[in-house]
């Protein structure tokens, strides 16, 4: 019994240990391929976290150039949409700018109307004056002319006495007050030089005291006086112009229509040109200080822009000696809004490129968390 145990325990032992033999090599080849698998797993995330790391880098040197161009721009251009606004400037500006993009952008001969108007050049002024003041201010002039082609085109100061400007402040379009001439210089229309030629003298007289003491700044009891006897003069015309308007249709001394209607026109003109006359120097006996000479010697259109923005200046109507120069300030305003808009192009350009950038980081990130 001793040997049978002794020889299944050998028999045991010499079938265990070929079978132990012959699968460890096959073992060992499934591990080494593991390691191998393993090795190269790690080899492929190590090239590929390098890859993310050097587009990351890519990214951040991308978003740091076009927020340096972005700051560039703004400081030739300022992003109002930046600031924090109330809801209704919001819609203000938001109906200024559809305003704003008609006339910039459109050469409809229907406009022309609202530019002779003065009303179509106060749309653009509204939008541009700022812009043509921060960009004066902030860039004190220097490199002014390097940003926009508009620029080049010099308005002179002979074009400047066509354009019909009054200030936003004075109380309406009936002050007349006039860029580069002393306040109250009359014009008087030709209906007015050929019917009352005393009236007129009067009133002059009446100015020429009222301006004097105006300018020595007495606002005494004298000065008022001779405001009020000024106006009185100006009230005086203005009726017999009223006057004569009313008897036209029953003036049988003028029988032609087409004349009579003429005269009907230029009486109506006379009317609203002496009415302006009562209320500029209503303004002046109100506000003394704002009797100045407001002078632009000519420049360009930015400087122009700033000019009327600092001083508060606004278009009236033009006559029909004006639309002329009316309509070259109109397309110069236009060249500078395309030169405007180019950089706000640029700027939402550069934006959209930033969120682009940024949301691409943000990929590369997951792909990095990736196991």
């Amino acid at each position: 019994m001793g040997i049978r145990l002794f020889f299944f325990m050998t028999l045991g032992l010499g079938c265990f240990i070929p079978m132990s033999a012959m699968a460890q090599p096959r073992y060992r080849g499934l591990f080494g391929d593991i390691i191998i698998v393993e090795k190269e797993s790690a080899e492929a995330k190590r090239v590929r976290l390098e890859w993310i790391s050097q587009e990351r880098d890519r990214i951040r040197v991308e978003m740091q150039q076009y927020g340096s161009e972005l700051d560039v721009l703004r400081g030739v251009v300022p992003d109002e949409r930046n600031r924090v606004q109330g809801r209704a400037l919001i819609e203000e500006r938001q109906r200024d700018k559809i305003g704003f993009n008609n006339m910039a952008q459109n050469n409809n001969p229907a406009l022309r109307i609202a530019v002779f108007r003065g009303e179509g050049l106060n749309i653009l002024l509204k939008v541009l004056g700022p812009i043509a003041h921060f960009r004066r201010t902030r860039l004190n002039g220097a490199n002014a002319n390097n940003n926009f082609q508009a620029l080049a085109e010099r308005i002179e100061k002979a074009e400047v006495e066509h354009y019909r400007l009054n200030p936003a402040t004075s109380g309406g379009g009936k002050v007349v007050v006039r860029l580069n001439q002393l306040p109250l210089t009359f014009e008087w229309p030709e209906v007015v030089k050929q019917n009352w030629g005393e009236d007129r003298r009067n009133i002059e007289k009446s100015r020429d005291a009222f301006v004097e003491l105006l300018s020595s700044g007495n606002t005494e009891e004298k000065f008022l006086e001779c405001a009020e006897l000024l106006d009185n003069h100006l009230e005086l015309l203005q009726a017999k112009i009223l006057q004569k308007k009313r008897s036209m249709p029953g003036n049988t001394a003028i029988l032609d229509a087409g004349k009579r209607m003429r005269l009907h026109g230029e009486l109506n003109e006379a009317n609203r040109y002496v009415e302006s006359l009562r209320a500029t120097a209503d303004r002046f006996r109100r506000a003394p200080s704002d009797y100045k000479v407001r002078n632009f010697d000519g420049g360009n259109i930015e400087e122009f822009l700033d000019f009327c923005y600092t001083h508060g200046m606004m278009f009236q109507e033009a006559k029909p000696v004006d639309e002329e120069y009316y309509q070259k300030i109109y397309r110069r305003m236009q060249d500078y809004a395309r030169d405007v808009q180019d950089v706000e192009d640029l700027k939402d350009n550069l934006k959209r490129r930033i969120a682009e950038l940024k949301i691409e980081d943000q990929q590369l990130i997951v792909r990095a968390s990736e196991q």
